[in-house]
């Protein structure tokens, strides 16, 4: 079960790695393209290219902030995530000893009640109906009656 709940923030922040880096590559192929367009601009004797290109580049800044703010969302939500698993982890640990603790002593209540000497047959039925034992369970397969039932 541990083995199972390691990977799980180890996956996370493997996805986070992966979702950086891919943030990282279109912000890098984003200035690469814009260098391209800067080129191309250049050679068709587009002379205004600079306001274009400060104004491309403010809102690459824009994004990238954005970006920033998301990465740094996301690894506060992850972190979250891992804080709670560890919780829930802890409560079925704990539930999971108080099973153990219920069982064994429904088990020791179970033996130790096989260990009592059957009652007499004109005590009352240590099942707790208030019938005799006779006419509860110490009568006979064929002697108990439909009423009964």
């Amino acid at each position: 079960m541990s083995s199972t709940n390691a990977s799980g923030p180890d996956q996370i922040q493997g996805q986070l790695k992966a979702l950086t880096d891919q943030v990282n590559a279109t912000v890098e192929n984003a200035s690469r393209n814009l260098d391209a367009v800067k080129e191309l601009l250049a050679a068709a004797g587009v002379e205004e290219f600079d306001d274009f290109q400060s104004e491309v580049m403010k809102w690459v800044g824009e994004i990238s902030d954005e970006v920033g703010k998301l990465k740094q969302d996301f690894k506060t939500t992850v972190a979250a995530l891992i804080t709670n698993q560890a919780v829930i982890n802890e409560s079925i640990m704990a539930m999971q000893r108080q099973f153990v603790i219920i069982r064994d002593a429904l088990v020791k209540a179970q033996s130790e009640s096989e260990h009592l000497p059957p009652a007499s047959r004109n005590d009352p039925c240590p099942c707790g109906s208030g019938k005799k034992y006779k006419k509860c369970h110490g009568a006979p397969a064929s002697a108990v009656s439909t009423d009964d039932l």
